[in-house]
């Protein structure tokens, strides 16, 4: 068929055009790699900079802050340093080399000896209601690490009340009674049973779930880049005068944009493809736990991609307005709906009104395929079938606006 033979034209055309071989596939590989080396992780090398930083104050030694400083660096996710003064403490924060520090008052003895059973198993009475600080313990961090420091607030306490309880309870006597035979069973335990080597050192890959949202994220977002190379594309062949000739051979308007659109849609499935690659490759992301539903994924993204990339080459005249209206297009569709930060951080309102926009269902598709233990099917082919939607209408809609353009 006649449009068989626009199609392979274009596809020549558009792999011979260095600038947009390196706009849709160089440069999304390139802006991802460099935030792979930003957060610590590319090709088996990681930092730990995905990790809570925290800084112990402890200027004098003591068995129970020892204890407490094990508990929480045995925790996954922190990184716990110590210093004996405050001041450094407090400069490792101001710098952004710690996201917060734990001080240690002279009082936290004297205040944990007072202590009882009750107030421990009843927090919100008694001596922890005003929890760290009932212990003499304050929690510092910059103001723009408030979040941040209310975590290790809660976290500290956690683990700092998981400590006191066994040294409180031992104070009585049902209580040492348990505890002493639990010691002695732990001990026995600890002799009879092989100590695992592999669940000892075991920890979750933080670095890995971070490009669980940033390569589907970034993969959408220059998946629609399509929109800047589709509109110059048709710019230059109307200037030529191709689509006039195209018009006026005897193909069909549905034959002559298939064929028009179609090479672009290839570019943009393996532009996709080959992120999702990377991703796997360089930086140990997981496709996941049904591999085969992102290929689907990536074909309904990809189809709403180049179907808007048509629409919009369709109303804009000059190189001018490319640069101007689609770029700000691409740009403000992707922060709408998520592509910039986790969907999860946007406001209710904002994720509503984002559902009127292909990119937040795509990026809801790509979520529930690579993040859920138990991917919701239902969930993924709805979002499936309004990218088809949002790509038919937008075909139609560039198919009418071609027609007025052409008859005129």
């Amino acid at each position: 068929m006649a449009y068989r033979h626009i199609i392979r034209k274009d596809l020549i055309v558009l792999t011979r055009d260095r600038r947009a071989v390196m706009v849709l596939v160089v440069m999304p590989l390139v802006f991802i790699a460099i935030l792979g080396f930003s957060t610590g992780k590319l090709i088996g090398w990681q930092n730990e900079n995905n990790r809570l930083h925290l800084v112990l104050v402890a200027p004098e030694e003591d068995a129970i802050i020892a204890e407490i400083a094990a508990s929480l660096r045995r925790r996954d996710g922190i990184a716990l340093t110590s210093t004996a003064r405050a001041e450094d403490a407090y400069t490792l924060v101001d710098d952004g080399n710690c996201v917060a520090a734990v001080t240690v008052g002279p009082s936290f003895r004297r205040r944990v000896d007072a202590l009882t059973i009750g107030d421990v198993l009843d927090p919100n009475q008694g001596r922890l209601a005003d929890g760290l600080a009932g212990l003499d313990m304050r929690i510092y961090a910059r103001p723009t690490q408030a979040a941040a420091a209310a975590l290790a607030d809660q976290l500290v306490l956690a683990e700092t009340v998981k400590v006191l309880l066994p040294h409180l309870a031992r104070r009585h006597a049902l209580f040492r009674v348990y505890l002493e035979a639990n010691d002695r069973s732990r001990a026995a335990s600890a002799t009879t049973q092989p100590v695992n080597a592999d669940n000892a050192t075991r920890t979750v890959d933080y670095g890995s779930a971070v490009y669980q949202i940033i390569v589907p994220s970034y993969t959408v977002m220059f998946a629609f880049f399509l929109v800047n190379i589709m509109a110059r594309s048709f710019i230059r062949e109307r200037d030529e005068g191709t689509l006039i000739r195209l018009r006026a051979a005897p193909v069909s308007t549905v034959s002559l944009l298939l064929g028009k659109t179609t090479p672009f849609f290839i570019v943009s499935v393996v532009q996709c493809a080959l992120l999702f690659v990377f991703g796997k490759l360089l930086f140990g992301m997981s496709w996941g736990e049904h591999p085969w539903l992102l290929p689907l994924v990536i074909v309904c993204t990809s189809l709403a991609a180049t179907a808007l990339g048509l629409l919009t080459s369709l109303f804009v005249r000059t190189e001018a307005q490319v640069s101007a209206y689609a770029n700000l297009l691409v740009i403000t569709l992707a922060g709408l709906s998520g592509c910039f930060m986790p969907r999860a951080w946007l406001p209710e309102t904002m994720r509503q009104v984002s559902l009127a926009i292909p990119h937040a269902w795509a990026l809801i598709a790509f979520d529930q395929t690579l993040n859920s233990a138990h991917p919701n099917l239902a969930r993924i082919l709805t979002c499936c079938g309004v990218l088809v939607l949002f790509s038919a209408a937008f075909f139609v809609w560039g198919g009418t606006r071609f027609r007025r353009l052409v008859e005129r």
